[in-house]
């Protein structure tokens, strides 16, 4: 019977020849199936013909599934490389012994594990039979390896890091004689300065010490000796290579049995980089407390932030609903027939002023939207800014005069341009102007001067009004900030419309600032703007137009007579708005309330012209006006199209017309102004 029999019989009374010793098969068995060595038997074709308890449970199984048939596959130690070396052993014949073999068997240890391989041949008549394969596991010894070699390790490094510090110490002994005079050698000192023992004799040790450091360390050493008392100073040494270290020194006198000084004896320890470390914990604290400092700053400023949020949010909705109170009340007594007729027109006319309250609140939170995005355009072009200040004046005459204001033009004309955006100026000029007026009360004089200094062209505008308390005067540029923000002001707004002027006027490259002596004496606006050197483009007068809106003789416009329109619009009052503006002056107009509808009706009814809005459901104006394009002319591909929206940004604008449309008209319409829109784009057509 052979090895490979012994151990797979399950029973057996023979015994065998191994090795020229004969062994009980039992005692074979239990040295196989009980040893804390994994044993592994496999035959030529590398089956598992046996395993023993230990090389179960290294491979993760119990400590039963030893005895039960399992597969090479599932020994999660056989690796493929492991398989080529058990191949060359039955190959050659040869043993191998030593093999490291590192693996992770989940079932038994998260730890990665380390055994040692031997590979023994099993020869039956000079024939390799099998292979007997023994696994020692070695990762606790290789653990304890590794734990003495980082203690090694680490008291390596501490000893290094000892030696250094004796090093960075740097700490010099000396004595001297009773009368403080050098009588022993101080290697150290020579090491650190250069300086031999007869050199520092009768205080040659001065030469080394900053001349600063001097006076003081020669003063408390010859103090300390004549008192016979604690040597203690700190000075700056210089080093052989000629930077300055701090050093500490004490010393003490060795006293005789008849009270007389022997001898002084004294140390020197470099204290440099605790000096330095001092430094920089001042450094760090200084750093600390300019943090919290600026913390505690952005902190207040946060919080005055949201404190202006809420009061901002607070002010819109009261300048919403106060017109829209007058507004909706009107409207209402109108429909149920409660104004009188003499009364209509005065109706109408609170209607209409409250409208363009509203819309101005709303341009003002676009603008500070813009701004905010950095969305602010301007068409920059020569113009004159005495002109336009003079029209700006003349705009706000009508309210100057329903306060008894007194305006004073101290307006300079000379021929200097600016290069400027027209409608953002006259949006500045009638800002500062409008609040001048505003804010000065009834019988009150604001001067208005323009005048030629340091390369500028400089607008003022002084009143005689509220003015500014000193502590809001350096933010009332701010957005949502205003001079008055209680419940109890006079003024309404809110509070953007000279953080607009400031953002428009840097824009521009120029500056705006304002002054005031107090509350109640008054405040003065300066508005600069840089002076335009050269230019050859034409100087562009702008004519701003007075507060008041155009009225217009509407029956005199006649000139949609004969005119087919088409409307596109989701917003049903907005279509019977535009039918009745647009009937009233004799055009025929035709209504949809989708893109799809208007699309159908055009090719019914080749209308004359196309005012169609873009924010609409399923399909915007954008898309609508693209389809329209790719038809052919005689299908209406060429229809004059005006896009009316409430999208009034500038890029809006370029969107509309490189889609197709031909004029861009933001809501909402001033009908006098519309009227004209239509017919001026319908003549060109024409024409």
């Amino acid at each position: 019977m052979g090895f490979l029999d012994l151990i797979v019989s399950e029973s057996s009374d023979k015994s065998f020849e191994y090795s020229n010793e004969q062994l009980p098969q039992t005692m074979w068995k239990t040295i196989f199936e009980q040893s804390p060595i994994g044993f592994a038997l496999w035959n030529q074709e590398l089956k598992s013909v046996r395993i023993n308890r230990a090389f179960s449970e290294m491979n993760g199984f119990s400590a039963e599934t030893y005895l039960s048939k399992i597969e090479r596959e599932d020994f999660k130690m056989i690796s493929d490389e492991t398989i080529l070396i058990m191949r060359e052993v039955i190959s050659s014949g040869k043993p191998l012994i030593g093999s490291e073999i590192d693996s992770n068997i989940a079932n038994v240890s998260d730890v990665r594990r380390t055994w040692l391989a031997s590979y023994h041949p099993i020869l039956e008549n000079d024939k390799v039979e099998g292979i007997l394969a023994s696994y020692e596991d070695l990762t606790d010894r290789k653990l304890i390896e590794a734990e003495n070699l980082r203690v090694l390790e680490e008291l390596r490094y501490r000893d290094a890091r000892f030696d250094s510090l004796v090093l960075a110490t740097a700490t010099t002994y000396w004595s001297t004689d009773s009368e403080g005079e050098i009588i022993d050698d101080v290697p150290m000192w020579n090491k650190l300065t250069g300086q031999t023992t007869s050199q520092m004799q009768k205080l040659g040790w001065q030469d080394v010490i900053h001349p600063d450091d001097v006076e003081e360390t020669t003063k408390k050493w010859q103090t300390a000796v004549k008192k016979k008392t604690l040597y203690e100073t700190e000075f700056r040494l210089q080093m052989k290579t000629g930077e300055y270290r701090y050093f500490v020194s004490r010393a003490l006198p060795v006293i005789d049995e008849n009270g007389n000084v022997r001898e002084w004896v004294g140390v020197n320890v470099d204290i440099e980089n605790q000096k330095q470390t001092d430094r920089k914990l001042q450094e760090v604290a200084i750093q600390r407390e300019e943090l919290l400092g600026r913390e505690q700053h952005a902190r207040q400023g946060a919080e005055e932030a949201d404190h202006l949020k809420d009061d901002f949010l607070a002010t819109l909705s009261h300048e919403l609903r106060t017109p829209l109170t007058a507004t909706l009340g009107w409207v209402k007594m109108l429909r149920a027939g409660q104004v009188n007729p003499e009364n209509i027109a005065h109706a109408l006319e609170t209607i209409e002023r409250n409208t363009e309250v509203q819309k101005q609140l709303i341009e003002d939170l676009i603008d500070v939207s813009r701004i905010v995005s950095g969305n602010i355009r301007l068409e920059m072009q020569p113009i004159s800014l005495g002109n336009m200040l003079k029209s700006a004046i003349n705009a706000i005459s009508q309210a100057a005069i329903i306060k008894n204001i007194k305006v004073i033009d101290d307006v300079l004309l000379n021929s200097n341009l600016v290069s400027a955006d027209s409608q953002r100026i006259q949006q500045i000029l009638s800002n500062l102007l409008t609040n001048a007026i505003k804010f000065t009360p009834i019988g009150g004089q604001v001067n208005v001067g323009l005048r030629e200094r340091n390369n500028n062209l400089e607008v003022s505008i002084k009143d005689t009004g509220m003015g500014i308390n000193a502590a809001i005067l350096p933010k009332i540029f701010e957005r949502f900030r205003q001079v008055d923000s209680t419940k109890t002001r006079r003024y309404g707004g809110l509070g953007l419309g000279l953080a607009i002027v400031r953002h428009l006027a840097q824009a521009h490259g120029g500056s705006v600032e304002a002054t005031s002596e107090g509350e109640g004496k008054g405040s003065t606006f300066i508005f600069r703007l840089p002076i335009l050197l050269n230019s050859s483009e034409p100087i562009k007068h702008v004519k701003i137009e007075t507060t008041k809106s155009p009225s217009g003789k509407l029956d005199e416009m006649k000139q949609l007579c004969g005119l087919q329109l088409l409307i596109v619009d989701d917003v049903e009052d907005n279509r019977d708005l535009l039918n009745t503006l647009l009937s009233y002056y004799g055009a025929d107009v035709t209504l949809a309330s989708s893109a799809a509808e208007g699309m159908k009706l055009l090719s019914q009814l080749h209308p004359d012209l196309l005012i169609s809005d873009i924010g609409m459901p399923d399909e915007d104006g954008y898309q609508f006006i693209k389809k329209i394009r790719a038809l052919s002319k005689e299908n209406g591909g060429n229809i004059p199209a005006i896009a009316l929206t409430a999208f009034a940004k500038i890029e809006d604008r370029e969107m509309a017309l490189a889609a197709g449309f031909q004029r861009h008209v933001t809501k909402p319409i001033n009908p006098t102004e519309f009227v004209k829109i239509v017919a001026d784009l319908a003549s060109e057509t024409i024409l």
